[in-house]
């Protein structure tokens, strides 16, 4: 194995960049042409109820990595388009609690047919087991700097 450098770092830095900046341009695209009034950061939120609905704002906001008055006009944006809801906490009532609507359980399911395109359409030409190591190989780097 050669040394590792500072340049070899930036330059796999560069690369997930790259590759970030491409996913977010290219669903953000394929969204548009769909005609779905929706951000990607709402298709987040959207898939995180799916996980585990019926959290806090403050839990989604982390979730998503949002801050809280971000989070919250999100979901307000998803309220206004039926996607998500609002429901007093019935233990704490002072406290709402975020639920996906059928409506957003419905767009959600005609997405998993957008995000199977993309997939395939992302990983067109690479080689599997050279997917499999870069997959192991970031979730190092992640670990790593979450110290994990």
């Amino acid at each position: 194995m050669g040394k590792l450098t500072l340049e070899t770092c930036n330059g796999l830095f560069s690369a997930i960049w790259q590759g970030f900046y491409a996913i977010k341009h290219a669903g953000r695209k394929k969204l548009a042409e769909m005609q779905y009034d929706l951000t990607l950061e709402q298709l987040v939120v959207l898939s995180i109820l799916d996980d585990g609905d019926g959290l806090n704002i403050g839990t989604l906001a982390d979730l998503a990595d949002k801050e809280r008055t971000t989070m919250s006009r999100m979901v307000t944006g998803l309220e206004k388009r039926n996607l998500a809801v609002r429901i007093p906490d019935r233990i704490d009532h002072r406290q709402k609690l975020v639920y996906l609507t059928k409506t957003g359980r419905s767009r959600l399911k005609d997405l998993d047919t957008l995000g199977d395109e993309f997939e395939k359409r992302a990983s067109a030409g690479l080689n599997p087991a050279k997917i499999k190591e870069s997959v192991e190989l970031l979730e190092k780097l992640a670990a790593n700097l979450l110290g994990e």
